[in-house]
């Protein structure tokens, strides 16, 4: 990168489509033959450069369900935290550019449980401390985690109904036999 527009990496990075996230990697990597995310890190430091980089690349889920018990913890942090002290990373950066989608949607919903208020909207407050360009993101990150984990139910059950259509077509010749 040629200068460093902080805004216009957000605008790009941050509020792309995870399929577009992947376009520009490519893109920008055959175009100036290095790396977005090695672009990133050399123009961007701290927070701001930990969520681009959980745009870059989402942290891939260990399992293919959530830890229920760790989104618990995960959610009371977040709940417990206030303003971070400037030598510390502030733990609502922490949790969202470290979960899977699936840990974080559920980090979400225990969040909501507990709070009453949906993660997404506490983000959005400025008693966190959080640079306003970090604050968007993270919302941005809780929205994209909540995208994904739907397009994956949906994958699931797409694959599942395919199932259950070919085990009643196996049936139905079975019984014909």
């Amino acid at each position: 990168m040629c200068g460093t527009d902080e805004d216009a990496i957000i605008e790009i990075v941050g509020f792309a489509s995870p399929a577009h996230a992947a376009a520009l990697r490519y893109e920008y990597a055959m175009r100036y033959g290095h790396t977005l995310a090695t672009a990133i890190a050399d123009e961007t430091r701290g927070e701001l450069e930990q969520l681009l980089q959980a745009f870059l690349h989402p942290p891939p889920s260990a399992l293919a369900t959530a830890d229920a018990r760790l989104a618990e913890a995960q959610a009371a942090a977040l709940r417990a935290s206030g303003p971070s002290p400037p030598d510390q990373a502030d733990p609502h950066v922490t949790v969202l550019s470290r979960c899977s989608h699936l840990q974080l949607v559920a980090v979400a919903d225990a969040f909501e449980r507990a709070q009453g208020v949906p993660l997404f909207e506490a983000l959005r407050s400025p008693q966190l401390g959080l640079a306003e360009n970090v604050r968007k993101l993270c919302v941005t990150r809780v929205r994209w985690a909540r995208d994904a984990a739907e397009r994956q139910r949906q994958a699931a059950m797409a694959k599942e109904a395919t199932a259950v259509k070919e085990a009643a077509k196996e049936a139905a010749k079975e019984a014909a036999a």
